[in-house]
């Protein structure tokens, strides 16, 4: 005869194995997906000691609908304000908990500086795999990990041979028009010019290896961000007589814009963390 009060236990201790066991499978296999698989196997490859270059972006991001909501009626200067305001508050409570740890992170040596791209909830710093691992377990606020690499230069140089051919065929300028440049072709920028629209008037935002802000076919035409024009002369770059140069009159190291940036004049360097958005060979 069989003693069902007896087995009573055994059962009991069976289901709960059964459940932890669920749950943990589940658990991992939850975090570790988070992880991108490119990321998550050169993590797995890497030495401890190696610091790798990652980005992770949080689950909750203001919408754009959200943002256009909060802004009806508002002029563009001051939609600016609010919306600048709202995305760095959203950041600041979002990624609490995860600056913390971050913070603390760097403090040991264990990640590189920490750079807050705010305005799209993305944190961006090289890390020691364990503190990767160590997010992704217990940081459910990260929806995914990503792998940032820093590409060579002479690997981004690829337009199907089109400068090489210009060069050789003189054919940069023709009679007296500038021929488009090869990115500009490869993307149909002319076919878009056909259709009427130019663009003239448009501020363009470039994210390049950089920009020689200096150079007299562009000084005139960078944007100056008045928001930093601390001397209020209507400009943060002067000609010297030889040179540009930022506006002595605007240096004065602090963030008079409240973006985050000090003394971002013509726009910020991400790649070297100041505010000479030069050529730096890497994207």
């Amino acid at each position: 005869m069989i003693n069902y009060r007896k087995m009573m236990p055994i059962v009991v201790l069976v289901g709960i194995l059964a459940f932890l066991f669920t749950v943990t499978g589940t658990f991992a296999e939850s975090w570790e997906s988070r992880i991108d698989p490119y990321l998550l196997n050169l993590l797995n490859s890497t030495d401890e000691t190696e610091l790798v270059p990652v980005y992770i972006m949080l689950e909750e991001r203001l919408s754009l609908e959200y943002l256009q909501s909060q802004t009806i009626g508002l002029s563009k200067k001051e939609r600016r304000s609010v919306v600048v305001r709202l995305l760095k508050e959203h950041a600041a409570k979002t990624q609490k908990n995860i600056m913390s740890f971050l913070e603390a992170s760097h403090s040991r040596g264990d990640i590189g500086p920490i750079n807050n791209i705010w305005a799209i909830n993305v944190i961006a710093f090289s890390s020691k795999p364990s503190v990767i691992y160590d997010l992704a377990k217990n940081q459910p606020e990260i929806e995914n990990f990503f792998y940032d690499p820093v590409y060579p230069i002479e690997s981004l140089i690829d337009d199907n041979g089109i400068t090489k051919y210009n060069s050789e065929n003189n054919l940069y300028i023709t009679e007296g028009i500038m021929t488009p440049q090869p990115g500009l072709t490869l993307i149909n920028a002319p076919l878009v010019w056909a259709e009427g629209d130019s663009g003239k008037g448009v501020l363009v935002a470039n994210i390049d290896t950089g920009t020689d802000w200096t150079h007299p076919d562009l000084a005139n035409n960078i944007w100056n961000n008045l928001g930093e024009d601390a001397d209020g002369d209507g400009r943060t770059m002067e000609y010297t007589g030889s040179t540009w140069v930022f506006d002595p009159g605007d240096i004065n190291n602090i963030d008079d814009d409240g973006n985050g940036f000090i003394d971002d004049f013509i726009g910020w360097n991400l790649s070297n963390n100041n505010n000479d958005p030069n050529s730096g060979s890497s994207h």
